[in-house]
């Protein structure tokens, strides 16, 4: 069920004047209060530009601003459904249901419904053509810039990387006064947050992080294949079981594709865990499908976890830092925006 419709569901045919002259009020309204300093759209911005942050983001944009100028040549549009469908997806990421909640999440941002409509058709019309990145961007081009960077999915990251490293100050009991300049403030905030890393990632909270995501860290590499009717899947599954024939092998044969697959348990395809979860090297599992899919899993490896495995230890050491910037966020940080939480 989509939701509530908004006035204007379609973007204008002016789109880059519907976003010129927004971005100066945007990047002055406030996001987020650490003690007595009051953070804006614009500090989020600066601080990943200061980061580095932002350049993947700006090249990734400057390369799509392009291609949005030879679709517009070609007077290539996206469909106005399929428009309504992006931004309705936009809306659903972000629990903005109703109308109302929608407008005052924009609102917040300095921005209209018109706004995110643009910028999703603009998204959707890169799409539609390809074109090399301009050397030089318009002057307009930078507004443009700065009110899509804030609808991005990016915006969510990049306001935490800040409260958190605003939080983890304030409780080492820093001072952040209310006239504090941000570019004096970043350097000494992310020495601090180096320093603390440390000891958040100690050898025994490590060993106790480990035991409590042991299943979840438990590393599997797979053949994967989908077959077209269960017939067929249980045929390919009783060549690997008595006949000895790979999967890859049987499903090939057949013309059905078959991939390799390896990763940590809880970041396979949610409908495959149920049945790896004791599997052993060797057994084949046949995870949940549908009424036209079949899969059929060949578990070639299951590893356990140790910390002696760079790849765990870095996950480990990613959940303890996430787990403390968390707890300092909700002590420290009062929101002036609707916020989505980030992993």
């Amino acid at each position: 069920m989509a939701p509530p419709p908004l006035n204007n569901t379609s973007a204008s045919p002016d789109s880059d004047r519907a976003l010129a002259g927004v971005a100066d009020k945007s990047r002055a309204l406030p996001a987020l209060k650490g003690g007595a300093r009051l953070f804006t759209l614009g500090d989020i911005l600066d601080a990943a530009e200061w980061r580095g942050d932002l350049a993947a983001f700006r090249a990734s944009w400057i390369s799509r601003q392009a291609r949005v100028a030879a679709a517009t040549k070609m007077d290539l549009e996206p469909a106005a459904e399929e428009v309504e469908s992006a931004v309705n997806e936009f809306r659903y990421a972000r629990d903005l249901v109703s109308a109302e909640e929608c407008e005052r999440w924009l609102d917040q941002r300095g921005l209209e419904f018109t706004h995110l409509t643009t910028c999703v058709s603009r998204r959707l019309q890169a799409a539609l053509a390809d074109a090399d990145a301009p050397a030089e961007l318009a002057a307009g081009d930078q507004e443009i810039f700065c009110i899509e960077a804030i609808l991005s999915d990016e915006f969510t990251l990049w306001s935490h990387r800040l409260a958190r490293r605003v939080a983890l100050a304030l409780d080492a009991g820093a001072t952040i006064s209310e006239d504090a300049g941000l570019a004096a403030l970043l350097p000494a905030m992310e020495e601090r947050l180096q320093a603390a890393m440390t000891g958040w990632t100690t050898p025994d909270r490590q060993r106790r992080a480990l035991a409590s995501q042991r299943l979840g860290l438990t590393q599997i590499t797979v053949e994967a294949s989908e077959f077209d009717s269960a017939p067929a899947a249980r045929e390919a599954r009783l060549c690997t079981v008595v006949d000895g024939v790979s999967l890859a092998e049987t499903a090939t044969t057949n013309g059905f594709a078959c991939r390799q697959v390896e990763g940590f348990l809880d970041e396979l395809p949610e409908n495959w865990r149920p049945g790896l979860l004791s599997a052993r090297s060797g057994d084949i599992v046949a995870p949940q499908g549908d009424e036209d899919r079949f899969p059929l899993l060949h578990v070639l490896r299951r590893r356990e976890p140790s910390l002696e495995d760079e790849g765990v230890l870095g996950r480990l050491n990613d959940g303890l830092v996430l787990q403390r910037l968390q707890e300092l966020e909700t002590r420290h940080i009062r929101w002036a925006i609707a916020m989505e939480v980030d992993a």
